[in-house]
C-alpha cells in the first residue's frame, strides 16, 4: 500500500500535470513563507567551500557573520556572508549552480538560482546596499583587504550602484540578458 501511494503522489507531480501543480504550489508568497520559517529556525545549508571562504575573510581581519539573514518585502534571503563594517552582502556563487560554467542549455534549478540571483542584485540596488558576488573556483588567497575581495567578484553593487557587471550573458555578448 506504500509502495502504491508513493508511485501515486511521484506520478502526481510528473508531466503537465506537474507543472501545474508545481505553479499553484510553489508561489512567491509559499517561497516568502518557507525562507521565514527557515529564517525563525536559523536554518541555511551552507557548502564546505562557502564555510573556507567565510574562514578565509576572517583571517584577513574582515568582521564576519555567516549566513545572516534579510527579510525584505519582496524576498526573505540568506546571505553567505555579511559584513557589518562595511554593509556588503557576499555571495559566494557555485559556477554549475549559477549557470556560471555555460552560455546554453542551462537546467531548471539553474534558471531558478539565476531568477533569485537576479532578484537579489536588484534588492541590493534597491536598497542602497553593498552586493558582491564571487564565483567558485578563484584562488581565494590572493584576496588580503576587502579591495582586494571587490577586485576578485564578478558582480559588484556599491551604495545601491553597479560598478561591475556580471549578470547572465549569451555568446560572450556585452549586454547582459537581464538587468
Amino acid at each position: 500500500f506504500r509502495k502504491s501511494q508513493r508511485e501515486s503522489r511521484i506520478k502526481s507531480w510528473q508531466g503537465e500535470a506537474g507543472e501545474k501543480r508545481r505553479e499553484k504550489v510553489f508561489t512567491l508568497e509559499f517561497g516568502k513563507k518557507i525562507s521565514a520559517a527557515n529564517m525563525s529556525r536559523e536554518s541555511h545549508a551552507k557548502s564546505a567551500i562557502e564555510e573556507s571562504f567565510a574562514r578565509h575573510l576572517e583571517t584577513i581581519g574582515l568582521q564576519v557573520e555567516r549566513s545572516k539573514w534579510f527579510n525584505f518585502e519582496k524576498k526573505t534571503w540568506c546571505a553567505d556572508v555579511w559584513l557589518p563594517v562595511h554593509r556588503t552582502i557576499v555571495e559566494f556563487d557555485g559556477t554549475y549552480w549559477h549557470g556560471l560554467d555555460r552560455d546554453s542549455d542551462y537546467t531548471y534549478d539553474q534558471v531558478t538560482n539565476m531568477t533569485n540571483d537576479l532578484v537579489k542584485n536588484s534588492l541590493a540596488k534597491e536598497k542602497n546596499l553593498n552586493l558582491i558576488r564571487i564565483k567558485e573556483g578563484i584562488d581565494i588567497s590572493s584576496i588580503k583587504t576587502y579591495e582586494d575581495l571587490i577586485e576578485s567578484a564578478y558582480h559588484v553593487v556599491l551604495n545601491g550602484i553597479i560598478v561591475k557587471e556580471g549578470s547572465v550573458r549569451l555568446n560572450d555578448d556585452t549586454t547582459p540578458i537581464f538587468t
